[in-house]
């Protein structure tokens, strides 16, 4: 809980207002993030959300997270360690860090904020989109 708390600050100074939310989960399955526990560190909007939320779907329902049970974590072929996955949609960034086998840290962010911290990602979506 202590790293997802310490991201959560770093990303609201490095980010301020692009960062929607943090979720630390803990799950049931070495596959798919579907079950488990999850406690949300940082929600942009917390007046009415309270920090004892732990079912998935509240917690989904509360930072608009809707990949965050269905991230796969397996690998194939014979790369290292997965890391992290990010996955942009129009509307959100959503980045998944693993930190073992079952637990990681989810990251909600505005979509902009993503791509603008990475100008190789700005060139690629240029070139694909003229």
């Amino acid at each position: 809980m202590k790293q997802s708390r310490q991201l959560a600050t770093f990303l609201r100074a490095e980010v301020g207002d692009g960062l929607r939310a943090v979720v630390d989960y803990t799950t049931d399955s070495e596959l798919f993030q579907d079950s488990g526990t999850y406690e949300l560190v940082y929600v942009r909007s917390e007046a009415d959300i309270p920090k004892e939320q732990t079912e998935l779907e509240t917690v989904m329902d509360a930072t608009g997270m809707e990949s965050l049970g269905r991230t796969i974590r397996t690998q194939h072929g014979t790369h290292d360690t997965l890391n992290f996955v990010v996955k942009n949609f129009e509307s959100v960034t959503e980045v998944f860090f693993f930190l073992d086998d079952r637990r990681g840290i989810a990251v909600s962010l505005e979509p902009s904020v993503f791509i603008s911290k990475n100008p190789l990602m700005d060139e690629c979506l240029g070139v694909l989109h003229g």
